[in-house]
């Protein structure tokens, strides 16, 4: 099992800390969401949320790394765009009323939607340095793996007990999602395939890691194609969400404000 990323593990501590912080100022009743505490944790949180779609958002539009590289901003992005929804539900103090209420569940909705496509971009094949394998290198490797085979007396486009073995994966949006389970089996079988053919045991032993990872930089090809389509449709619902979400809370801002001085 993988280490849990630091904007998940940071943002589950500030909002362990918080909790805790809330519920020691919550002994004698929930603070109110027009008070001062209420005031102060739903315009930290609105800020916090704020900046994560904005700076988020200006670095993606970016051609230079002079910001550093993206997959640190959206760190950021998913630390703040936790915390800033956590403080701004402290601040509803449960009551979920007009269109505050509304725009609590929409902020749940997007927070929810964000995990999604985190989860789609995490899926999708990377290098060391955490980048999105470019389709062009993943193409190189998988030619010069395929170089090898011929000298092991291996032809992938002809037929033979290896066939199960040299077949390329399948297509489709779902093997972003098993691509771990896809290599599993694959290595199962590839083992299996080979103990069928009349080979010493040091050409199997040179062979099997070879079919293998022809068959999981096939399986990269395919899944950066898919991901990279999984993430585009997934930025048609969530970034018209985002938008929405702020409209309403810009909305729900200048309603109370309205209310609380204005109307005085």
């Amino acid at each position: 099992m993988g280490r849990i990323s630091w904007e998940l593990g940071g943002a589950l501590v500030v909002i362990a800390v918080s909790a805790a912080w809330y519920a020691f100022a919550s002994r004698s009743g929930a603070p109110a969401p027009g008070g001062a505490v209420g005031h102060a944790l739903g315009i930290v949180g609105f800020m916090l949320m704020l900046a994560a779609e904005i700076f988020y958002t200006l670095r993606k539009r970016r051609t230079d790394a002079s910001w550093g590289p993206t997959r640190y901003w959206l760190r950021i992005h998913i630390f703040v765009g936790l915390v800033g929804p956590w403080l701004v539900m402290l601040h509803t103090a449960g009551r979920f009323n007009g269109i505050a209420g509304v725009t609590a569940w929409l902020m749940i909705l997007v927070v929810v939607s964000g995990f999604v496509g985190r989860f789609i971009y995490t899926s999708a094949p990377r290098t060391l340095d955490g980048t999105l394998e470019d389709l062009h290198r993943l193409e190189k490797k998988l030619a010069k793996l395929e170089g090898q085979l011929p000298g092991l007396g291996i032809s992938p486009t002809e037929p033979g007990p290896w066939s199960l073995a040299t077949e390329t994966p399948p297509r489709g949006w779902w093997i972003v999602l098993t691509r771990r389970w896809l290599v599993f089996r694959k290595r199962h079988h590839i083992h299996r395939s080979l103990a069928k053919l009349r080979l010493s045991a040091e050409s199997r032993a040179r062979l099997e890691p070879l079919l293998v990872g022809r068959y999981r930089l096939w399986l990269d090809a395919h899944s950066l194609i898919a991901s990279r389509q999984m993430l585009a449709s997934w930025q048609l619902f969530h970034v018209p969400l985002a938008g929405a979400l702020f409209v309403l809370a810009f909305a729900h801002i200048i309603g109370a404000m309205y209310y609380s001085t204005l109307s005085k």
